[in-house]
């Protein structure tokens, strides 16, 4: 008896192995039976490289792709016309428009020096037309 006792003892001994065995085994695709995964190794964070986000150096700012704008004269200047112009300072002249030009840009009649002279009407406060 005490020889079964032992046999059995044994025996189970041996299933339990085998079970404890065949869990370390992993199967490659996951689902029932796949077993147990054991982690090796360590993982180590202490080796991470300093990052000096600190600005070093002058900044450079660039802008691109701006669309060009031009402006015309406004519409109701006409060659020959005289109009008092009020400049944003709010100083005002009387001028007699020679030619009306691109980007708001007109040329008046010379001046008593007889030099030419472009002025920009978009600049202006306010154009009256004189009579």
């Amino acid at each position: 008896m005490r020889t079964g006792i032992i046999i059995i003892s044994i025996a189970g001994l041996v299933l339990i192995c085998a079970g404890a065995a065949a869990q370390q085994e992993m199967r490659s695709t996951p689902g029932p039976g796949s077993g147990t995964t054991g982690i090796r190794g360590t993982v180590d964070i202490g080796n991470i490289p300093p990052v000096q986000a600190v600005q070093s150096g002058d900044w450079r700012v660039a802008v691109s792709n701006v669309p060009t704008v031009t402006m015309a004269a406004p519409p109701f200047v006409h060659a020959g016309s005289r109009y008092l112009i009020t400049w944003p300072t709010g100083e005002s002249e009387t001028v007699t428009i020679a030619q009306p030009g691109p980007g708001g840009w007109v040329r008046v009649e010379p001046t008593a020096e007889g030099r030419a002279r472009w002025i920009n009407l978009t600049t202006a406060r306010s154009i009256s037309e004189m009579q």
